[in-house]
């Protein structure tokens, strides 16, 4: 088994943190969902796309959670393009 050097733990720190904040922002949006009604939380549970379409027709009350999937997903996909490859 290899040593790790600080550019891998870095990158699988960041990507840790982003997984974090993904995993936060997407629970919010999909408790949001349900409270709406039953048929979004569904649609959002098993449809990726609707999560995407119930953030934007509920701005007022999703901003928050969505802006911090998009961070967090942002952050995963950096941390794995310039740490990993």
């Amino acid at each position: 088994m290899g040593t790790f050097n600080i550019v891998e733990i870095v990158g699988y720190t960041f990507f840790f943190i982003g997984s974090l904040i993904t995993l936060v922002g997407v629970i919010w949006l999909l408790v949001l969902a349900f409270r709406r009604h039953i048929l979004w939380g569904l649609g959002s549970f098993f449809i990726p796309l609707v999560i995407i379409v119930f953030a934007i027709k509920f701005w007022a009350t999703a901003q928050v959670p969505f802006v911090l999937y998009i961070m967090g997903s942002i952050t995963m996909i950096l941390s794995s393009v310039y740490f990993f490859i």
